[in-house]
């Protein structure tokens, strides 16, 4: 993309000053509106290339700062309580993820609802990613993405079944109105 951007301009450039020292300066003399135009045309070209420039690095500076939030959210308050959680059940109890998690979904909310922040969090980087506010690269870089849908894939599917977005043994989607639809598609786009 970088190349696409500054290699027309540059040609452009180089072209009138080629031009311009191969003729000496006479053809200027000559043809003044044709001067006038090439000099207009350089100056244009390297105007529009500086304001492309400027939206490019303006865009990936915000898409940092979007991943410095995202990371500070991952470790900090309760998305942090959560992965301690989350990761007691797993590796301290060595309990079924998905049995213990919907046993806190009809008996213990509070667990529930602190254990739902990962995959909430996960949902809400997956809808930006599919709006293109940031990179899913960076995503796939900064988060464990894959390892906590793994362990939630299962609760996935079942409250998908129970919106009726799809049947049994039909794979979660990816759909945006689907119950963690963003976080499946983060998923898909970061395997392919």
């Amino acid at each position: 993309m970088r190349f696409l951007i500054v290699f027309p301009p540059v040609l452009i450039i180089l072209g009138t000053l080629f031009y311009i020292r191969v003729y000496q300066w006479e053809w200027a003399i000559c043809n003044p509106e044709l001067a006038t135009g090439f000099i207009a045309a350089s100056v244009l070209t390297a105007g529009l290339f500086s304001v492309l420039w400027t939206l490019y690095t303006m865009r990936r500076t915000r898409m940092g700062e979007m991943a410095m939030r995202i990371l500070e959210l991952w470790q900090t308050g309760s998305v942090f309580e959560a992965r301690i959680l989350h990761h007691d059940i797993k590796e301290i109890k060595k309990q079924d993820f998905y049995k213990t998690v919907e046993n806190y979904r009809l008996n213990q909310a509070q667990p529930y609802f602190l254990l739902r922040t990962i995959p909430g969090l996960l949902e809400f980087t997956g809808w930006l990613a599919r709006e293109r506010c940031i990179s899913t690269k960076w995503l796939a870089d900064l988060l464990p993405v894959e390892e906590y849908y793994t362990d939630w894939k299962k609760l996935i599917k079942e409250h998908q079944k129970r919106q009726g977005k799809i049947k049994k043994g039909e794979e979660p989607i990816d759909k945006a109105d689907a119950y963690f639809g963003n976080f499946v598609w983060l998923v898909n786009k970061i395997r392919k």
